[in-house]
């Protein structure tokens, strides 16, 4: 082996570990298709670790949610020894919910026999969290990631009461539960208008059927306060309070 092929192969396994994508390879010889390896991508997306997953079929990421159509395809694919793209939902570690788009290819040997496979598996959540919301616009649902229950949920408008926007995410607030969400202040804004909802700041919008009181600050915000939330003030701007109490007759 040259000089230059040696780096070429240290390059690709560099390139391998190194990829946000998970890749997994399984051996088909062996009995239930366990994978033998995984790359640092797919510890980062499932929150497994190599040890845990090595000897075990890739099912496991599948959790109780067996009633899927796509897991036919993908057992079609894997029976005929044939290449595939599914969409999955996949269940971390922690047990939340993640849409895995997984592509699989087969590998022969020199005798053109299968003998593995590769999996590609990519994160794409917010993809599919759009492609569910777009699908909803008609019934007006919005479709959010339910962290603790690890499922999506389709809210109705009249349960959201406030949206507000931390560091990371848009975090939308019903009577008991938050939801964080790939929304932008705008996208939602837009979705809730006809609801009575209202942008009360860059950070913020507010059902105005839960608004029970503004108070000024004396520097240009208001304190809103929401009925049955005596503890929880959040803070408009000067014209953002502004449309909302024009709407409120105050």
């Amino acid at each position: 082996m040259t000089q230059q092929s040696q780096f070429i192969d240290i390059l690709k396994n560099k390139a391998i570990e190194s990829t946000s994508c998970g890749l997994v390879i399984s051996d088909i010889r062996q009995e239930d298709n366990p994978l033998i390896y995984v790359n640092a991508g797919f510890e980062k997306v499932t929150g497994y670790s190599k040890e845990e997953v090595i000897g075990k079929n890739c099912r496991f990421l599948q959790g109780e949610d067996t009633d899927q159509p796509s897991l036919e395809l993908l057992r079609h694919a894997i029976k005929e020894q044939k290449e595939c793209k599914v969409v999955l939902r996949n269940y971390r570690k922690d047990g939340t919910m993640f849409y895995n788009e997984l592509v699989i290819s087969p590998v022969k040997d020199d005798l053109d026999q299968v003998t593995h496979f590769i999996g590609v598996q990519t994160d794409v959540t917010e993809r599919e969290l759009n492609r569910l919301e777009s699908q909803n616009l008609k019934t007006n649902k919005i479709a959010v990631k339910d962290y603790k229950e690890g499922s999506v949920r389709l809210l109705d408008p009249y349960e959201i009461i406030y949206a507000e926007k931390d560091k990371r995410h848009l975090v939308i607030h019903t009577g008991s539960q938050s939801f964080p969400t790939y929304f932008t202040v705008e996208k939602l804004l837009g979705r809730l208008s006809n609801y009575g909802f209202y942008k009360a700041s860059q950070s913020l919008i507010v059902n105005l059927n839960y608004i029970e009181h503004l108070i000024p600050n004396g520097d240009g915000t208001y304190d809103i306060i929401l009925q049955g939330k005596p503890k929880l003030s959040l803070t408009a701007s000067r014209a953002g309070a502004k449309h909302i109490l024009e709407d409120l007759q105050l």
